[in-house]
């Protein structure tokens, strides 16, 4: 069967290879690959069969990638210890709900960091096989954490290096791509001291972390305090998630071993608002504002690399914001939702930049996000494996 072809022409093209745009770009789409870019019409093949989309006046760039979601708990009102109680049923129509809204935010990857009874793995299945139109999803599965520890409720526990091993395998015998471990503990009710502790040690991370890597998977964690970060790197993990506490000593070694950050900015601090998260949940999240800022500085200075992530209640407008604020560039915030993304997740290769060969995921926006972040809210097309969607005929 013959591939549709689609040229995308007149964009402002950000590619994510080059940080200088291009003011008039042509990007030729055969089924779901970018076969072709290029400056002028002579640098593309044309076809009688082919549809052509004008997008002069719009900014073409790769497909958003949000690398930190929880598909079955995004954006739900309530306390987490009582949605913990809701029927997967429930869950799975939730799941739906939010694979759509990211698609139509311009979200064409998700890193589904944590869920529970096989939901993401389920929801990857779904959007696979064609069932449902969603972004790509590379999955967490379930996270380990010690026995009441963080994130117990869905969680694996373990307690000894035997234990993480055997439950990393199990997690990646049951499809996970990732294996997260939770390297601290917050407790979220209470109103003051302490923060965040060390929930998971050395020992029992990099067990996990080495049955991981020894199958070709990468690992994250979920770290607040600095103790924690530091840690989850002498264990030998590939990203930290929050960091919100990173010092500039860790930094420098998150520097040096190419450690990624995911700060989750707009997830963390949107704690603040009434999403019924209960007051302790909103006094936390006040506690950890004074930290979050400086530690991303730290990491901005150090050269770390980070990448977008939303966690459950945030969003790609807010988060770029909120980066721009603690001192990443505009070019800076469109690296990290999309180059530096790939990266994380290593998958560069397929996805990331505007180059041919790669995956047609890309994300048409109205204005200009190297003039505004605010850019990154006026999606205006998003075309996922070389399907042309319009956000607003997207359902949710």
């Amino acid at each position: 069967m013959k591939k549709q072809r689609t040229l995308l022409k007149n964009a402002t093209l950000i590619t994510g290879v080059d940080e200088k745009p291009i003011p008039r770009g042509f990007v030729l789409l055969e089924g779901d690959r970018i076969i072709a870019v290029a400056e002028r019409t002579d640098g593309v093949p044309t076809g009688a069969d082919q549809v052509e989309v004008d997008l002069s006046g719009k900014f073409l760039l790769p497909g958003f990638i949000n690398t930190h979601d929880h598909v079955a708990t995004k954006r739900v009102r309530g306390h987490l210890g009582t949605q913990a109680l809701t029927s997967d049923e429930i869950l799975l129509g939730i799941c739906v709900k939010t694979v759509l809204t990211n698609l139509a935010e311009g979200i064409t990857t998700i890193r589904e960091m944590g869920s529970r009874n096989g939901l993401s793995r389920i929801m990857r299945t779904m959007i696979e096989n064609g069932h449902l139109v969603g972004p790509r999803l590379v999955i967490v599965g379930r996270s380990l954490t010690a026995t009441a520890g963080y994130a117990s409720r869905n969680g694996v526990e373990v307690d000894s290096p035997l234990e993480a091993r055997k439950a990393a395998a199990q997690q990646i015998k049951e499809g996970a791509d990732w294996v997260k471990c939770m390297a601290s503990i917050e407790w979220e009710l209470a109103a003051g001291e302490p923060i965040s502790a060390i929930n998971l040690d050395v020992p029992i991370m990099k067990a996990a972390f080495d049955v991981a890597h020894h199958h070709g998977k990468r690992c994250a964690v979920h770290a607040i305090c600095d103790e924690a970060i530091a840690n989850a790197l002498e264990a030998g993990v590939d990203t930290i998630e929050h960091g919100i506490m990173l010092s500039a000593r860790t930094a420098e070694e998150m520097a040096r071993r190419g450690t990624f950050l995911v700060p989750t900015f707009s997830g963390y601090l949107e704690h603040c608002n009434d999403w019924g998260r209960g007051q302790g949940v909103q006094k936390h999240g006040e506690l950890l504002r004074q930290y979050h800022q400086p530690g991303f500085r730290n990491a901005l200075k150090a050269g770390v690399k980070f990448a977008f992530g939303t966690d459950t209640l945030g969003n790609f407008v807010d988060e770029a914001r909120l980066m721009q604020e603690a001192g990443a560039k505009p070019m800076d915030c469109v690296l990290a939702a999309t180059r530096w993304g790939a990266e994380l997740l290593g998958l560069i290769d397929h996805i990331g930049t505007v180059e041919a060969g790669k995956m047609a995921d890309l994300a048409v926006l109205n204005t200009n996000p190297l003039e505004s972040v605010s850019a990154f809210g006026s999606i205006y097309r998003v075309i996922k494996s070389g399907r042309v969607l319009d956000p607003r005929h997207i359902p949710i």
